[in-house]
């Protein structure tokens, strides 16, 4: 009798292998018209721009995003509906159909991030979020020619590799935490957070690598994340989704990753009723509301919190779109920022002059009743000091005023802004200047912002 139940186990086991097996080989069948990488040239079969072709606007239309990944400038063209790239050493200096576009296949996009493989892209109006790797046949073609005629060839550069859908109400706002590999995906309208990683088998055992073959397009047909071009690049997995219920009916346009917090800002009602806008910080692990901060109606609609300086050695920094800092050795005694370098590589670069210098620059987009009139820039030593009026405008002193000041950057030693309703002045470039002496403007060193200068 054992020795029967002992064959049928066998013979059960095999069958289950068999089964099994067979379903692998009907999927990787079925999914190989989605694993098949573009073809290089698009021509003439694209209802959007093709991936890879010259932009064909002369000008920007709400740009949300200027960034700079592994050497490559990114320009999300928000009501263009497109991501434009450039990797040239000029690319700043080039005018605007000289830059290519990632992709046009999205409905009013606002910002891409990256962690130097993978990029992802927000697709807000569909609530999807695109990932591309660059192609293996254009890692070295990123360099845009302003000439190029007839707005092509279009060159796959990049490779759409991966779509989510349904990522929450409006996803407006991605950032790549590096301490913990993971791309941040905030979904705008719901209070919702999704948390993607990479899935990496390669450095797993070889029993992982078994299972994955095994079960991986099992396992990735439910965990979501359909797959454009196959295997051969780097795949996400969606990780984690968490919800902040304090900020489902709120529209909330963006966050900061400041060490072991989650900085949102504040927003306004997406449900009608009308709520005392604050600025809500986060544990970034258990999603539990630390601290609250009351602001102002007038700056109720805030875009974006950007943390200029980081105190001492140790403290945690960082700027929207850039990753997260636990802190190291090599920071120092000084202030530093988290941001981008001339190689494009990321990392802690210290800020000239003063010793602990810090404070927020923070965009604000509307009034609490959604009015634009309201829009600037404000520099504050910190966020307690908002309710109190503690902070200086620097917008209208600084800028050319009069419109929609919105995303900030740090790259290169210098500030990147976005902005609405200024066609001649769509992005600017400046920098904060430290000096020494008793603090004055509403900061705890003295700064100056200079060298303010439109680049499109």
């Amino acid at each position: 009798m054992n020795s029967f139940y002992r064959k049928s186990n066998r013979f059960f086991c095999l069958l289950l292998l068999t089964v099994l097996l067979a379903a692998q080989v009907l999927l990787s069948v079925g999914c190989a018209r989605r694993e098949a990488a573009p073809e290089a040239d698009f021509g003439e079969e694209c209802s959007v721009p093709c991936p890879g072709q010259y932009n064909a606007e002369a000008s920007l239309s709400v740009p949300t995003w200027i960034t700079r990944i592994d050497k490559t400038w990114f320009i999300v063209d928000c009501y263009h509906n497109q991501v434009l790239y450039n990797a040239s050493e000029d690319a700043l200096s080039e005018p605007l159909t000289g830059w290519r576009v990632l992709t046009g296949d999205v409905t009013h996009p606002h910002t891409i991030a990256g962690d130097g493989t993978l990029l992802l892209v927000d697709d807000t109006d569909q609530n999807r979020v695109l990932v591309f790797a660059r192609s293996d046949a254009g890692a070295d073609s990123g360099s845009s020619t302003a000439s190029a005629p007839d707005n092509g060839p279009a060159t796959a550069d990049f490779i759409l590799t991966q779509i989510f859908d349904d990522i929450g109400s409006r996803p407006h706002f991605i950032s790549y935490d590096e301490p913990t590999s993971t791309f941040y995906v905030w979904s705008s309208m719901s209070g919702e957070m999704f948390l993607f990683r990479r899935e990496d088998s390669q450095q797993n055992g070889p029993w992982s690598r078994v299972f994955d073959w095994l079960f991986g397009d099992l396992y990735r047909l439910f965990q979501g994340g359909n797959e454009e071009s196959g295997s051969a690049y780097p795949r996400l997995y969606l990780a984690e989704t968490h919800t902040i219920e304090d900020l489902a009916h709120l529209y909330i346009r963006s966050f900061t990753i400041i060490g072991d917090e989650l900085f949102f800002v504040s927003g306004i009602s997406s449900d009608g009723i009308l709520r005392a806008p604050e600025i809500l910080v986060c544990d970034k692990k258990s999603y539990e509301i630390r601290r609250r901060y009351p602001v102002p109606e007038d700056m109720a609609g805030m875009a974006q919190i950007a943390a200029f300086g980081v105190p001492g050695a140790g403290q945690p920094g960082s700027l929207p779109g850039q990753p997260g800092h636990e802190g190291s050795a090599s920071a120092g005694s000084g202030s530093v920022f988290y941001g981008t370098d001339s190689t494009g590589s990321r990392g802690l670069f210290p800020v000239s002059k003063a010793e602990n210098a810090s404070g927020y620059l923070i965009t604000i987009s509307t009034d609490l009743y959604g009015s634009q009139d309201s829009a600037r820039i404000i520099l504050a030593d910190s966020l307690e000091a908002l309710s109190a009026g503690e902070y200086k405008d620097i917008y209208s002193e600084y800028f050319a005023g009069g419109g929609t000041p919105y995303a900030l950057s740090y790259i290169d030693g210098s500030w990147y802004l976005t902005e609405h309703r200024l066609p001649d002045h769509a992005i600017w470039r400046f920098e904060l200047e430290f000096g020494d002496g008793e603090a004055q403007n509403g900061s705890s060193a003295p700064v100056d912002i200079t060298n303010v200068t439109p680049v499109y």
